[in-house]
């Protein structure tokens, strides 16, 4: 089988587009082992025996199995397009022709081959007929460096290709950080995943959780290097001196510390959350507000800011992370969280009770990166 892979937003890259184009190609080689090669405005692969793994990889908008001739003659093309059609579709359809002619050589304009087109279809095939409007089947026809006849498109996930930098992403196994990560992950950044283990009061089942979603994000990303810090020393220590009410936000603060001190380390551009503006106490505005201080050399991103839980429920069971997400063993900040958690924390309060703290939390903090452990997957 063979495959055209069309490429949304790369096209758009103006002078750059080119190093685009080889960085996706680089990538579909190293995930599918494919042979690929270029094509006006698409990537050809041949020999494929599954279409899945292409439609998860990023950058990738659509895949599109073909049938190729090199001829770019008018009767060849009749000829392939028949054949396609008699193959590939029922014995009794209405069907409409879609030609994009990028080899602008070709004798005929594009609504003139649909014309000629449909035309030899009606000819030969008797339950055949046209309906520009709503057709049951569209064949699509793209003349290229060679002619390609095609009537499935399965889509991809779309986006940007990695390379654009590195984030470090603060990933639980709940339902929204995956879908912040993968999200992330489209806008071209490679992806390191920070999970906080908080032994004995997470337990291996709530780890696990982690590692089977950074699994299922690996189909999108490629490799993940997950970090995991035990966060026991520290979660213990905030619980014993800081205001209960305010537990969480401490919390997140030093959560976000922990990340900028490994994505100095590591030489990363940004850190991801995925919190969505009041879905919860320590996602209010004031809260993220107080949350964000704590970032001192790196932007937080929070591509769900404004997403709703449903919306983020969807994407979660599109890329397959849902099930992992919702199974019933819980992370560290779940079990610690207040009873009336603080919603409108004071951003002064809170740099001065932590001031108290500071440098044994540096320390706890310091101490923790140095012991990350590394899982790739």
């Amino acid at each position: 089988m063979n495959a055209l892979l069309k490429y949304g937003e790369i096209a758009l890259r103006g002078k750059n587009r080119g190093l685009f184009e080889n960085r996706l190609m680089d990538i579909v080689r190293k995930a599918t082992g494919a042979k690929i090669n270029k094509e006006q405005g698409r990537f050809l692969v041949k020999d494929i025996e599954d279409l899945e793994p292409f439609t998860k990889i990023i950058g990738i908008s659509a895949v599109c199995p073909v049938e190729i001739i090199p001829e770019n003659d008018m009767e060849s093309l009749k000829a392939l397009v028949l054949n396609h059609a008699k193959e590939k579709l029922p014995e009794k359809f209405t069907f409409k022709i879609v030609t994009k002619r990028a080899n602008k050589n070709y004798p005929f304009t594009s609504p003139e081959i649909n014309t000629i087109l449909g035309g030899h279809i009606l000819e030969n095939i008797e339950n055949a007929r046209v309906d520009v409007n709503n057709p049951e089947h569209t064949i699509y026809v793209e003349l290229r460096n060679n002619a390609y006849v095609y009537s499935q498109i399965l889509k991809g996930v779309g986006g940007l290709p990695s390379g654009a930098g590195r984030a470090i992403s603060l990933l639980s196994g709940g339902i929204d950080s995956p879908v912040a990560t993968f999200l992330t992950a489209r806008r071209g950044l490679d992806i390191t995943p920070l999970y906080f283990h908080a032994p004995p009061y997470t337990t291996e089942h709530a780890k696990q959780k982690v590692i089977d979603i950074c699994k299922t994000l690996s189909n999108y990303t490629g490799t993940l290097n997950l970090h995991i810090i035990n966060f026991t020393d520290i979660q213990l220590f905030l619980h014993k001196n800081t205001e209960h009410a305010k537990l969480t936000i401490f919390l997140k603060r030093a959560m976000v510390q922990l990340a900028e001190e490994l994505a100095k380390r590591l030489r990363a551009n940004a850190l991801i959350m995925g919190d969505s503006i009041g879905q919860v106490a320590s996602q209010t505005i004031q809260s993220i507000q107080v949350i964000d201080d704590a970032a001192k050399n790196f932007p937080i991103i929070r591509p769900l800011a404004t997403n709703d839980k449903q919306e983020i429920i969807d994407i979660a069971k599109k890329i397959g992370t849902y099930d992992i997400s919702i199974r019933p063993f819980e992370d560290c900040c779940t079990i610690f969280v207040a009873k009336h958690p603080e919603t409108k924390p004071d951003k002064r309060t809170i740099r001065r009770m932590e001031a108290r703290i500071k440098e044994e939390l540096t320390e706890k903090i310091l101490y923790a990166v140095e012991h990350v452990e590394i899982m790739e997957l």
